[in-house]
């Protein structure tokens, strides 16, 4: 079995660290919104790698995050006239409407930050005395020059109006995952979500996938995955086992 290596660049033979046991970790959501189509692309993948190596044989231990305290969910708090946790409490709720409607498998754990916070100052602090971060104005930033290695990926886009713009729930440049299933079906959207390769830019076109153009991705999106179905449903039929 071979894995892509973000770091290398390369695909490489997969040797866990332990002998038939697998940990992974994948960043989840700041809680103080939905989550769009940009969260739940790495929650889609590590879903599906997590259900391949389990086939495998593998144990696997996955941990995702929830991120329950943050600028963006006070300033979501303070605007709606309550408190952070009554916020972040609500997006973890849908959060989890979200993940069953696409068929996601919760993680072994899910920890929060505000769970961890002493942990996190600690780590975070480690960094900064050995040079690894730097503190500006109260916040703490990675220092990328201190690891060569680092690679900076191209950023999570939409394309809005003609224009590439940042996905960003702040200006509204975002499509949700709830969209994204209304338009195209859960499995379709699933397909999607995988099917975009890791080093490639992931730009999705809000003004095309609402129009009924024959260049629509909805429509592309429907028609594979109705292929694939067919197929799979032919191999079936022949005795072939999947």
């Amino acid at each position: 079995m071979k894995i892509f290596n973000t770091l290398t660049r390369e695909k490489e033979e997969f040797k866990p660290i332990t002998e038939g046991e697998v940990k992974i970790y994948a960043c989840g959501p700041t809680v103080y919104n939905y989550i769009h189509i940009g969260n739940a692309r790495p929650i889609c993948v590590f879903d599906v790698l997590r259900r391949y190596l389990e086939y495998r044989g593998y144990k696997v231990t996955f941990v995702q995050n929830f991120t329950d305290i943050d600028d963006k969910i006070i300033k979501k708090a303070n605007e709606e006239g309550t408190d952070y946790k009554t916020v972040s409490e609500k997006y973890i709720e849908e959060f989890w409407k979200d993940a069953k409607g696409l068929n996601f498998r919760p993680a072994t754990v899910h920890p929060k930050a505000t769970e961890n916070i002493d942990k996190i100052i600690e780590i975070v602090s480690g960094l900064i005395e050995n040079g690894h971060a730097y503190a500006v104005d109260g916040d703490v930033y990675f220092s990328p020059k201190t690891f060569p290695e680092y690679l900076l990926h191209k950023m999570l886009l939409v394309v809005k109006d003609g224009q590439e713009v940042k996905m960003s729930k702040r200006a509204g440049t975002y499509v949700t995952l709830r969209d994204l299933v209304d338009w195209v079906g859960r499995d379709a959207a699933r397909f999607f979500l995988v099917s975009r390769k890791s080093d490639a830019e992931f730009v999705f076109d809000i003004n095309l996938a609402c129009s009924k153009s024959d260049e629509n991705p909805v429509y592309y999106l429907q028609y594979a995955h109705a292929r694939i179905c067919s197929v799979m449903r032919q191999a079936q039929e022949k005795g072939f086992a999947i």
